[in-house]
């Protein structure tokens, strides 16, 4: 039984799929796994899946592929015509998709597979498109709505399945399945997070507050914390913070040489311990895509949110806010008055109330067994259309 999942772009995309690959593996003996990724993406894609190739060189490989990307942005159609530069790259894109297509059809040729998972990012359309009539497809989209890519593929695909219900009501969902990650994204013992904090070379006791914007960064957030170092090295807090980057790295590097506590800062460029990290901190602050969404509601962790200026990340936060499961600090706040992400640090972090209301409020969102619960139905081909949502 040969099974292919395809995505990339982004770790929000292909951490999901090693999730769900080892799953699969553990499960099933005689299923041969291949992984579908864009070349852009390859390196990390690589590192990701580092440790399972090693565990099963024989039945998991990788493929790359070309893949574009459509920029569109909320303007009206004359906007988007008259920006030649964003024309351009679209029509440059273009030529990747295509040939993306082609690759795919190359790779379909040689293989037979039974099941295609599609994760959706970059490659995703252009293999998924070419397997469409050979294999049953389902798709996911972490967030609560159909993506572009899975949007165009739905008419295709056995199921859609989403990682956030669209509201409150609807979080039981048979369709909301969660978002795949890893299991240790868990809420910590007193004896784990002891244990974490040594592991991490953290102090026992003291505060201590994880900050990222996913496996590349997120510039806004680095600025945000950059502006209120200080101040938080002075109130005693520890941070670890993942800033996505070389050039952001020495920039770290540089502000934590004059802080009074620089042993209190901790920046680096990427890690895979962030589910360790988890197990050590009081407080995280990031982005609110599904990804990290399900990581903090898995881990019942208190959190401060920064949606990005997209869709689906301010509609995150907005259910998010609406639950009291995050306090959500918008963009054009923190270019207002960038003090208000100090102030919202030191609130949580003196608020016991205040954090049990968010950890317990998040906690709702949990979803254990996603990556379990995708391997099965990819196994077992149990498609109930109750769980397919066109729209």
């Amino acid at each position: 039984m040969k099974v292919v999942l395809v995505g990339g772009g982004s770790g929000g995309h292909v951490i999901p799929l090693r999730e769900v690959s080892r799953e699969i593996l553990e499960c099933n003996r005689s299923v041969n796994l291949l992984i579908i990724s864009n070349f852009g993406y390859r390196d990390r894609t690589e590192q990701i899946f580092k440790t399972l190739l090693k565990e099963h060189p024989e039945r998991l490989s990788l493929k790359f592929i070309y893949g574009g990307k459509f920029r569109r942005y909320d303007r009206n159609i004359l906007q988007e015509l008259l920006d030649i530069k964003t024309q351009l790259l679209n029509l440059k894109d273009l030529l990747k998709f295509m040939l993306g297509f082609l690759q795919s059809k190359l790779i379909l040729f040689r293989i037979e597979p039974l099941v295609v998972f599609c994760k959706s990012g970059t490659g995703a359309l252009e293999f998924c498109l070419a397997a469409r009539k050979k294999a049953t497809l389902i798709t996911h989209d972490s967030d609560s709505r159909l993506g572009l890519t899975n949007k165009i593929l739905s008419k295709y695909a056995k199921i859609c399945l989403f990682g956030l219900p669209k509201t409150v009501d609807k979080i039981d969902s048979k369709e909301v399945i969660g978002v795949p990650i890893d299991s240790n994204f868990k809420a910590a013992t007193k004896i784990e997070k002891f244990r974490a904090r040594a592991g991490l070379g953290l102090t026992e006791n003291g505060k201590v507050v994880l900050v990222y914007g996913g496996s590349l960064g997120a510039a806004k957030i680095n600025e945000a914390l950059f502006e209120n170092l200080k101040e938080l090295n002075n109130l005693g807090v520890q941070i670890l913070h993942q800033v996505g980057s070389e050039a952001a790295l020495v920039k770290a590097k540089r502000l934590k040489a004059g802080l009074v506590r620089p042993d209190l800062y901790i920046p680096f460029e990427f890690s895979e311990k962030i589910a360790e990290m988890y197990l050590a901190v009081d407080l995280v602050i990031g982005r609110s895509g599904a990804t990290t969404i399900q990581e903090i509601a898995n881990a019942g962790m208190p959190s401060i949110l920064i949606p990005a200026q997209l869709s689906d990340q301010q509609k995150n936060a907005r259910l998010l806010d609406l639950m009291k499961a995050s306090e959500v600090v918008r963009e054009d706040e923190l270019t207002k008055n960038v003090s208000i992400l100090f102030k919202k640090v030191e609130l949580i972090l003196r608020d016991e109330q205040l954090k049990k209301v968010l950890s317990e409020s998040v906690l709702r969102l949990a979803k254990y067994n996603s990556a379990k619960q995708i391997a099965e139905l990819i196994l077992t081909h149990r498609f109930e259309p109750k769980l397919v949502r066109k729209s």
